[in-house]
């Protein structure tokens, strides 16, 4: 379990006895079993968004409130060069996330490289605004119906409701600083790093695939 989400079970468990709730009273506020309530609070398991957002509701108060505290380590976030990232493989892409145990934050960077000859889009689409910054080789961006050549050191910005994905036609790998707002997300940037890891597959869509011209 990630110190995150140890401070999220350990958040839930401080509001339930602060409200002078046993574990069964709990679990009936918010629908869910007493022994799935145990499971949370003794480490066992880690509860997907739509749990936390069920037990927010019976503890009245917002998803963002189990981060409470968070805040107060924002005040400076170095990430020298020799640490490691946490790496998420998806949709033949690698992201390299700094950062990710800090999640009470407006900003989620992000590196992700996309390999040579990678023709599969996967489009998504997400709350908040996003950048994006091509660090090495160029990048084939589409944007709802529009597309995009972008290469190294060009920038992009967009506002993140409209599908959008990345593609690769050249033959080297493209390496792109990506920076998304994510607090309007379910009111924590958990989510945006949730949205890559834990992605629904309604919200992951392949549109087509390219081919070089």
């Amino acid at each position: 379990m990630r110190n995150i989400e140890i401070q999220i079970v350990n958040r839930i468990a401080e509001l339930r006895k602060s409200q002078n709730l046993t574990v069964t009273q709990l679990a009936e506020k918010s629908n869910l079993s007493p022994s799935l309530i145990s499971r949370i609070e003794n480490y066992k398991i880690s509860p997907p968004l739509s749990t936390l957002a069920q037990i927010a509701d019976a503890l009245k108060v917002n998803v963002s409130d189990f981060l409470k505290g968070e805040e107060e380590s924002l005040s400076v976030m170095i990430h020298k060069k020799n640490e490691k990232y946490e790496t998420i493989e998806k949709y033949g892409k690698k992201f390299l996330i700094p950062f990710f145990d800090n999640a009470y934050r407006l900003m989620s960077p992000i590196i992700f490289i996309v390999p040579p000859d990678l023709k599969e889009i996967h489009t998504m689409n997400h709350e908040g605004e996003e950048y994006m910054f091509v660090l090495k080789g160029s990048l084939n961006f589409m944007y709802g119906r529009d597309e995009y050549v972008l290469n190294q050191e060009d920038s992009i910005y967009f506002k993140g409701h409209v599908p959008h994905g990345t593609y690769n036609l050249s033959n080297s790998p493209a390496e792109v600083l990506s920076i998304m707002t994510s607090r309007q997300n379910l009111h924590t940037g958990i989510t945006s790093y949730s949205f890559l890891r834990d992605h629904l597959d309604e919200n992951e869509r392949p549109v087509h695939s390219k081919k070089k011209t």
